[in-house]
């Protein structure tokens, strides 16, 4: 499985799999199926950007079997509402693949792309722990009471 960017030369596959009612009856949050190509592309246009303003490891991807050559599904890994603290992955199949053991390959493979992401680390300033921004909470929380910086924290860790 390889996971990458949406482009716009990925549009007809998002299409299908986007455009398709019996599939997108699935998706979380709830959408409409993309009812033509123009429309699509506007939609992945808007992950193009979206990707460039959200820290990562969060966005959306295609994921594509190499064994075969085609894109088969999507995959995004994104904050929840109301207060971006916790995180959503959702897995979107195109129905032409699905029963072919994609809908747990896809997650293992998003947690594969996912280990292989290196977070930013802290060595710095204050408590020296550098929080991503859905978890400044969390931070505060960690250092009341007088605790104290003892070594680099990480953002991840799989």
């Amino acid at each position: 499985m390889q996971l990458a960017p949406w482009t716009m030369s990925d549009v007809e596959a998002a299409l299908s799999i986007f455009g398709d009612g019996e599939a997108a009856r699935w998706l979380t949050p709830a959408m409409n199926p993309s009812p033509d190509m123009a429309a699509m592309q506007h939609l992945v246009s808007r992950w193009g950007a979206d990707s460039a303003t959200i820290e990562q490891p969060l966005s959306r991807w295609k994921v594509t079997d190499l064994a075969i050559g085609h894109t088969v599904s999507a995959v995004s890994l994104l904050p929840l509402p109301p207060d971006n603290i916790d995180f959503e992955i959702g897995v979107q199949i195109a129905r032409g693949w699905w029963g072919n053991g994609y809908a747990g390959e896809v997650p293992r493979s998003l947690v594969a792309r996912m280990a292989q992401w290196r977070p930013r680390t802290s060595h710095s300033s204050g408590s020296g722990i550098r929080p991503a921004p859905w978890g400044r909470r969390a931070a505060r929380r960690g250092t009341a009471g007088g605790r104290r910086h003892r070594g680099v924290v990480t953002l991840w860790g799989i």
